[in-house]
């Protein structure tokens, strides 16, 4: 079989193998929409999984280095979220396995043809340190932000200095999906990796949850505290019990007017 013949079989291969945990995820839903940029990324990283046997060669070689670190960090992920199942309370075990992941990935890209050159390896662990140190700071930043939500309470939370995590803080659980759960119903309809990887290494830390705040009670704190952001989206993370997510008492009590976008 030549280099091209086989260049072929690796690609209509991993195309297959894109579309089935594509179908699979749209069937079963194990990733909710994720946020504008991580679908960015997502869109990107599938992409260059299937083409990447045939066009490696073709690109420069630290486009091609960016591209694979960034898929190997994607895989990773994939990795690290599936084992964020509620019922294993897991969150460390989760971590470390995606960790795990993507060392093994990217050791696996780091041996194949076309990261000979210097620049190419340099480049790779650079995106990939970079990543790495990314997911950190989010951890300790969310924290921080967590501990100063809980220490002004509900009441005074105007006092807590507006940024990215009070946003995700209080669109928790019925926004955004914080991990894995094979058993919860309708699913909050978007995936932020950052949000996900930050709760697992501060052990699921929620301080709103930790000052008795309830999930009506949050979602009227969203509205007053972001009246122009949607709430509520047309698109549910759950296809096979999309009708539980529209139709939930939560819009209909709570939010009776129309919301989604």
């Amino acid at each position: 079989m030549s280099v091209q013949t086989s260049n072929i079989v690796k690609t209509i291969t991993n195309a297959v193998l894109v579309t089935i945990f594509v179908t699979v995820n749209i069937t079963f839903q194990v990733f909710c929409r994720p946020v504008w940029w991580a679908e960015v990324i997502a869109v990107t990283c599938l992409l260059w999984t299937v083409i990447r046997p045939l066009f490696r060669d073709k690109v420069h070689p630290l486009l091609s280095s960016f591209l694979s670190a960034t898929t190997c960090l994607f895989w990773g992920y994939v990795c690290f979220f599936i084992l964020t199942e509620d019922l294993l309370h897991m969150s460390a075990i989760s971590l470390l396995v995606g960790l795990v992941f993507l060392l093994v990935f990217s050791f696996i890209e780091w041996r194949k043809k076309g990261m000979e050159s210097t620049g190419a390896r340099l480049l790779f662990g650079v995106v990939v340190a970079f990543a790495v140190s990314v997911a950190f700071v989010s951890a300790k930043t969310y924290h921080r932000t967590a501990q100063e939500i809980a220490a002004a309470g509900v009441g005074r939370m105007d006092s807590v200095q507006e940024g990215y995590w009070v946003e995700r803080i209080t669109g928790m659980h019925f926004i955004y999906h914080t991990r894995y759960c094979i058993f919860d119903g309708w699913r909050p309809p978007r995936l932020d990796p950052l949000l996900t990887v930050a709760m697992a290494a501060n052990h699921y830390e929620d301080p709103l949850r930790e000052l008795g705040v309830t999930l009506e009670e949050r979602l009227q704190l969203y509205r007053k505290r972001y009246p122009g952001r949607p709430y509520k989206f047309k698109c549910p993370c759950a296809i096979h019990y999309g009708d539980m997510y529209h139709e939930d008492r939560l819009w209909n009590t709570y939010a009776p007017e129309k919301s989604n976008n």
